[in-house]
């Protein structure tokens, strides 16, 4: 497994990464079709945050010129992630999550590494069967987990555990998020009625919380808000208008009570019961290498959702994808010469 190229993890790429995620989670599209929207959050955060950073850092060290001309608006879909002399560059970021017994059984023992490089030299890295578009794709293997720490319990009076956890809610209700159309969409309306200055009320009046609030203050304009409520503080308002509200993110963790969001001109509300840690620890970050897109045609295989023999995972969840074996892909000590062949 020579050709494999090991990546150290950037604290200030991820935080970047994540920060776009708590941004555009609500306008990207959920191909996997998971009603699990903060799994949808970290995918985000792991492709802009481990994915194209890893790339980046390889390429500049390899002195390999890219322009980013293919990345767009934080509310559209990129074109490309990179442009390499011409070729329109793809990152795709697995992840092995080492809570999932699957990973554990499979590429978590460290005593038997040439098990371990048999089962990772016949893994399947995939490309979706609707992003056939590009000319190379490059696959980043990222590996860690997400840090729970019990937050299943909503209001841990465990202080601890609050100082160590980076915990937020995402609104699910469409009356919150349902501005978030696009123009392009048929169910855009432009007359939409907006959320304006948004009221909270704790349930607990001693609690001292400071959060930020993601959203739009008009249809694609990105707005946010911090918003700091001492002890004694009960109920506040935002200074801004929001047009909707779709990320609450916690500074100085979480409440010990819940607090309710509303709308001061829309007749609803969110009670928020339940906020998740996103803490993310990783543990190692690998460039396993890349494929053209004719290569990619002739060497895979079609996957589709539930198809249990990718090594990766226990089960596939994107509904259509072509499947290259990891000791098919080029190294990516080879994408210079690649390039540069055209």
């Amino acid at each position: 497994m020579s050709f494999i190229i090991d990546v150290p993890f950037s604290q200030k790429p991820w935080d970047k990464g994540m920060e776009y995620a708590k941004t555009s989670w609500a306008y990207t599209f959920n191909r996997r079709g998971t009603p699990n929207i903060i799994s949808r959050l970290e995918k985000i955060a792991l492709g802009v945050g481990i994915g194209e950073p890893s790339l980046a850092s390889f390429l500049e060290k390899d002195k390999i010129n890219y322009d980013l001309s293919g990345r767009t608006k934080w509310y559209q879909s990129d074109i490309h992630d990179f442009l390499i002399n011409g070729y329109k560059t793809d990152v795709k970021v697995i992840f092995l999550n080492e809570n999932y017994k699957h990973v554990q059984n499979n590429f978590l023992n460290k005593n038997n590494k040439d098990k371990i490089n048999h089962i990772l030299n016949n893994c399947e890295c995939l490309v979706p069967a609707d992003q056939l578009n590009k000319d190379i794709y490059s696959f980043v293997l990222a590996q860690g987990k997400w840090i729970r720490d019990g937050m299943e319990n909503l209001f841990s009076t465990n202080k601890k555990k609050i100082q160590n956890s980076e915990t937020i809610h995402l609104f699910w209700d469409y009356k919150f998020i349902g501005n978030n159309r696009s123009k392009s969409k048929p169910d855009f309306d432009p007359n939409g009625e907006k959320l304006g200055k948004i009221k909270i009320v704790k349930n607990n009046p001693d609690d001292h919380i400071k959060f930020k609030l993601y959203g739009t203050s008009k249809h694609e304009t990105f707005y946010s808000e911090i918003i700091e409520m001492k002890k004694g503080e009960k109920v506040k308002f935002t200074v801004g208008e929001f047009d909707n509200v779709f990320t609450c993110s916690q500074l100085l963790g979480p409440p010990t009570k819940p607090i309710k969001f509303s709308s001061e001109k829309v007749n609803f509300e969110e009670k928020v019961n339940f906020w998740t840690n996103i803490k993310f620890h990783c543990s190692k970050i690998s460039i396993l290498g890349f494929t053209s897109l004719k290569d990619l045609k002739v060497k895979s295989r079609t996957v589709n959702r539930y198809d249990k023999e990718t090594g990766f995972y226990s089960d596939t969840q994107i509904p259509k994808n072509l499947g290259i074996k990891v000791r098919d892909l080029r190294p990516i000590t080879d994408l210079k010469k690649f390039a540069n062949a055209k």
